[in-house]
């Protein structure tokens, strides 16, 4: 990498190889592991949650948070393919299952 007038600046400045320029790598770094490891977190929950009937009434039987997640999940069906139906499907199997809706 070149500085100014082509030279390296001195062991002491703050953009030698352990000032300024690798704290910022390190965070560059450590905030796009965050969004990887966020983004597959999500995934998983949405996989689990398109695919598991009985997942998605714990869902609906937890608190706000997971009844949030839940909406979402079905607004989000809606939007993709109206003829889905999930949430009605997943009322009807509940109420069929003696459940509470």
């Amino acid at each position: 990498m070149l500085f100014r007038g082509g030279r390296r600046p001195p062991r002491g400045s703050r953009l030698s190889a352990f000032g300024l320029g690798s704290v910022t790598r390190y965070a560059i770094s450590l905030v796009v592991g965050m969004e990887v490891v966020a983004a597959a977190s999500l995934y998983a929950l949405y996989r689990r949650t398109n695919r598991d009937p009985e997942f998605r009434y714990s869902l609906y039987s937890g608190g706000d948070l997971t009844k949030s997640w839940l909406e979402t999940y079905y607004v989000l069906g809606e939007k993709m393919d109206s003829s889905l139906r999930i949430r009605e499907n997943d009322q009807l199997l509940w109420t069929g299952q003696g459940k509470t809706v």
